[in-house]
């Protein structure tokens, strides 16, 4: 279950922020969902252990965790969420949550407007395009400085 905002504002769509991602710009809003709704990304690029009783000590200090998960649709399961970067904290509330702190199952996340696949098929078709412009703008060089 997402919580966003008040009943009366949930007519209005979320508003939208900019959130960088190397040299991607995602557009993302905010929410609180609950741990089982988060599926990890098998792709996850860290290494090593994911359990970390300091990151716990830290989440219980805090009283939740402090910098929101940031996830996309789950591009298969309807009202799922795949994490694109705060796996370590989602695995260590869960941790929390197992052990009888229910509290620490509702977890602040960054919502992408669109699965970052969508977001990487545009910027492939957005560098393909630059690079035949570049082709284009080179043979153009070629051609004027070949004929001289």
């Amino acid at each position: 279950m997402i919580t966003r905002m008040p009943a009366k504002a949930q007519s209005k769509p979320p508003e939208l922020q900019e959130r960088r991602l190397d040299r991607t710009v995602l557009r993302t809003y905010r929410a609180t969902v609950d741990l089982d709704e988060l599926i990890p990304n098998p792709k996850q690029p860290r290494l090593g252990p994911k359990e970390d009783d300091e990151l716990q000590r830290q989440i219980e200090a805090n009283e939740g965790i402090f910098e929101p998960l940031l996830v996309e649709p789950h591009p298969e399961l309807p009202g799922k969420y795949l994490i694109i970067d705060g796996d370590r904290r989602w695995t260590n509330s869960r941790i929390l949550a197992a052990q009888g702190r229910e509290h620490y199952r509702r977890i602040p996340v960054e919502i992408t407007d669109r699965p970052r696949a969508t977001e990487r098929r545009q910027h492939l078709g957005n560098h393909s395009q630059r690079a035949r412009q570049a082709r284009r703008n080179l043979r153009t060089v070629g051609t004027v400085y070949g004929s001289a």
